[in-house]
């Protein structure tokens, strides 16, 4: 009976101990399959930081012209100020009231030009029906989540000393930076075995496409009971809210639609718009869903052809509903 006892407390010892060498491997393949391709990533847009949790900037004094997508006749236009974001230069020295917006490509405006993106589009609404001067500073830079837009600000915020903080949140916001390799630290942030949750996620692959869910990917799908997704981009809506409390900043959040998709009742994606609705609620944070501004309409007026993103038509609705929110604030600055 002892030595049977000793035999089960050897075994036990042994899958516990090839269990952590595992977990050592694994986490050691993915740091090291990290550093390869952030080698390989090359763009005319960007240059890789690996001393960011956002890994990948925007190269300053960057201008360009781009085709809507391969073969169209249709170009439009970015300019990234010295700075690495887009738009004009920032003044740190005019007495205005400040607006830093954060975001993604739906911020920075990819596939319009620099005068049909609604941050802009803000600024010169909020010039011209408030008795004040408004500066805007665009921090959106495609390809971020609400991570690294945390992270973001987390290095600007104290700089740009903004009087407002508006986040915009879209339907991929919860997914990984989809232009760089993300940080395995992020991937599997909050989780104490890194190959348990690597498995899990595969068997959860296998299990959907062999079962009869759907095959095409669904931003829906980081919105599951069980997905780590969620949770991280609630968490970093956390800290954004956190570093604008501990200034006295207010924050609002607005909720921008996918235009690619049908309006209305045929609108998939409603399940994100009602979650970010109670996380704000739950943070106290005012947020605000621009879906309902498209209802009746016909998406395929407000976004880019060939390329999906909204087109200038979208961008001044997204622009006259925020100035719309935003301007209560400004009054009460005053």
């Amino acid at each position: 009976m002892k030595k049977n006892l000793v035999n089960l407390t050897a075994l036990i010892a042994g899958a516990v101990v090839s269990l952590l060498i595992a977990e050592i491997c694994f986490r050691t393949f993915c740091l090291l399959r990290y550093d390869r391709a952030l080698k390989r990533v090359s763009h005319e847009l960007f240059f890789v930081d690996k001393t960011k949790d956002y890994v990948l900037k925007m190269r300053p004094n960057t201008s360009r012209t781009n085709k809507t997508f391969g073969g169209s006749d249709q170009s439009w236009e970015y300019k990234i100020n010295e700075y690495g974001f887009r738009g004009d230069p920032f003044d740190f020295n005019r007495k205005s009231f400040r607006i830093v917006f954060l975001g993604d490509s739906y911020t920075f405006g990819w596939a319009i030009s620099d005068e049909d993106v609604h941050p802009r589009k803000v600024e010169e609404i909020l010039q011209a029906e408030r008795n004040k001067d408004v500066s805007v500073f665009n921090l959106g830079v495609p390809g971020y989540s609400t991570v690294t837009e945390a992270a973001l600000l987390r290095d600007w915020i104290d700089d740009l000393k903004p009087d407002l903080v508006v986040l915009d949140y879209v339907m991929n916001d919860a997914e990984l930076q989809n232009n760089v390799p993300e940080k395995p630290e992020l991937i599997y942030r909050g989780q104490l075995f890194w190959l348990l949750d690597f498995f899990m996620e595969q068997l959860k692959t296998f299990s959907r496409e062999t079962f009869g869910k759907k095959k095409n990917y669904s931003y829906l799908e980081g919105f599951e009971p069980k997905s780590w997704k969620w949770r991280a981009s609630k968490e970093a809506l956390r800290d954004i809210s956190a570093l604008c409390a501990e200034r006295g900043i207010p924050l609002m959040v607005f909720i921008l639609p996918d235009v690619t998709q049908r309006i209305g009742d045929f609108y998939g994606l409603r399940l994100i718009h009602e979650a970010v609705k109670q996380w704000g609620a739950e943070l106290e944070v005012p947020t605000y869903d621009l879906l309902p501004y498209f209802d009746g309409k016909n998406h395929e007026d407000y976004w880019v052809p060939g390329d999906g993103h909204p087109n200038a038509k979208a961008n001044q609705i997204f622009a006259e509903v925020m100035a719309d929110k935003i301007m209560p604030f400004i009054r009460d600055s005053a």
